[in-house]
């Protein structure tokens, strides 16, 4: 068995490619994105076309995007010719190609080319890695800087590290979080190499070197000294908040496809501490591994400490399955090697295989059979079509964009797909790119979904919008006017405006149909109401 796995220099790399364009682009084909993408994109579009990082250009300044780095990247592409939904696309795939080559060539290197196969195949098909490798946002561009970080440390490279800690900062608002760690093992090994305190502090430079320009830049351009995203999501820290990253946690530790990596891992490190007398050896607990805990931990303390996030397959754990898998690969090499001298060593090792790579197995076969997206349904980069959800709010954009005047408002919640769509001068109602909405204060915080528990009637009444969307999903074209609360979960601003009667008095229901079936409800404001 090990002659046969050493023998496919290059199968074994091309299995772990096809895996992952097999999944991403077909098992979880979609032709859209998620609405906040469309935020990011459309901060991207102002600044190419020379606006300034505005959602709305000749409006306030309002850092509504979570990474700089991703919407300059974003507006280079555009600059360069791209297609804004193909950049929107390509900025996530491409670094998660990247990450998952990474991750191949540097397990293959510390685990061997049986087990470092076994971790890089289970990240290829890993759900939570290849949806949001089609996210279109900074998701995997961020785990794609925390895996080399953890990479360049092991390898000191300590420059490389430096830069990556600020790339790390600029990618994430939680990215600074991971400064402790970096830092940490640079001034230890980076002192230890040249005996030289002064050695270790420069190198640990770069980080603030790269990320202070933009600090700077947010307090004169923004005014703030965090992104509005912060105030948006967060008021302070709360209980309730800390009690739901809690739970985030648990659920993420337990999903099927990862539970048997981190059984290995336990078992594995249980047997080796041990067998050195549970005393630290950093030939024993080899030295990735701790580095690797300390990066984890700073994802874990952020969930905590925002209360993690609505997002689909705990979008904001991504970076930490990498260092799950490798460490269950870890368990499995070790825990294999017991039977080294037994006869029955390959059969050991393919058991051990066979355990850990089975609960990636059963869910791709999952998505197999029922995949995400119907298989009939083309793949494609740039064509976020559909009947519901956000292709729908994409389409409504459209449509809107085509008849009302360019510079009607409209309040609504999301605030993505429709007000690129549309590139009308929009009011996010959730705040994200309302500073005045985002700095409400919320008794409840933290016991609703993660952005989206913030909101006001009354500021929106004060704005006098043209139009405002309540429900943010289709209905039929004679349906007629439904209550948007039965869809919109009962969000602040979709509860306090339907149950004021002034909102009632001043505007009436506008229908638009986006095809022949189906329509959006809008709310317009009445003439003599606008007088």
């Amino acid at each position: 068995m090990l002659s046969f796995f050493n023998s496919q220099r290059y199968l074994f790399p091309l299995v772990v490619i096809a895996a992952f364009l097999f999944t991403v682009f077909w098992l979880r084909s979609s032709n859209q994105v998620p609405d906040d993408a469309f935020i990011s994109l459309r901060y991207a579009q102002h600044l190419a076309e020379g606006l300034g990082f505005r959602f709305n250009p000749g409006w306030e300044r309002v850092e509504g995007f979570s990474s700089p780095l991703h919407v300059v990247l974003l507006a280079g592409s555009i600059l360069l010719g791209v297609a804004p939904l193909a950049a929107s696309q390509l900025s996530s795939i491409l670094p998660g190609f990247l990450l998952l080559m990474a991750f191949f060539v540097w397990s293959r290197k510390i685990l061997g080319r049986v087990w470092g196969f076994a971790a890089a195949l289970a990240l290829a098909v890993n759900p939570a890695f290849t949806i949001w490798s089609r996210g279109g946002l900074e998701t995997t561009l961020f785990a794609l800087w925390i895996f080399l970080v953890l990479v360049a440390g092991i390898e000191r490279r300590w420059s490389i590290m430096g830069i990556l800690g600020g790339l790390i900062a600029l990618t994430r608002p939680e990215g600074m979080l991971y400064w402790l760690p970096v830092a940490g093992w640079m001034f230890f090994f980076a002192r230890n190499d040249d005996g030289k305190f002064g050695g270790a502090v420069k190198k640990m430079c770069w980080m603030p070197a790269i990320y202070l320009p933009w600090l700077i830049f947010r307090f004169l351009y923004f005014q703030d000294f965090f992104p509005n995203t912060y105030y948006a999501k967060m008021d302070g820290v709360r209980l309730a908040q800390i009690n739901r990253g809690a739970n985030y946690l648990w659920d993420f530790l337990g999903r099927n496809d990862l539970r048997l990596a981190e059984i290995l891992a336990i078992m594995a490190a249980i047997f080796v501490l041990n067998k050195s007398g549970w005393k630290f050896r950093t030939g024993t607990v080899q030295t990735w591994q701790i580095l690797a805990l300390g990066l984890a931990v700073c994802a874990a303390t952020f969930v905590l400490l925002s209360g993690g996030d609505h997002m689909a397959q705990h979008r904001f754990l991504l970076p930490i399955i990498p260092i799950i898998l490798l460490f269950g690969a870890w368990g499995g090499k070790t825990l294999a090697e017991l039977a080294a001298q037994s006869s029955l060593r390959v059969a050991v090792q393919g058991l051990l295989l066979l355990v850990f790579l089975s609960p990636h197995a059963l869910v791709f076969n999952k998505d197999l059979r029922n995949p995400i997206n119907p298989l009939h349904r083309p793949v494609g980069l740039v064509e976020p079509w559909g009947s519901h959800g956000i292709p729908g709010l994409f389409k409504l954009g459209l449509k809107l964009g085509e008849i009302l005047p360019h510079t009607a408002t409209l309040a609504l919640v999301p605030a993505g797909a429709l007000p690129y769509a549309s590139e009308l001068p929009c009011i996010d109602m959730l705040g994200l790119n309302d500073k005045e909405i985002a700095r409400q204060h919320v008794s409840s915080m933290g016991r609703g979904r993660m952005g989206h528990e913030k909101g006001s009637g009354a500021i929106i009444m004060s704005r006098k919008p043209d139009y405002i969307l309540l429900r943010t999903a289709p209905a039929p074209v004679d349906a007629g006017v439904q209550d948007p609360r039965e869809h919109s979960l009962d969000l602040t601003p979709v509860r306090e405006l339907w149950l004021d009667e002034g909102f009632h008095q001043q505007y009436e229901p506008f229908v638009v149909p986006v095809d022949e079936n189906l329509a959006f409800t809008l709310f317009r404001r009445k003439m003599d109401s606008a007088q």
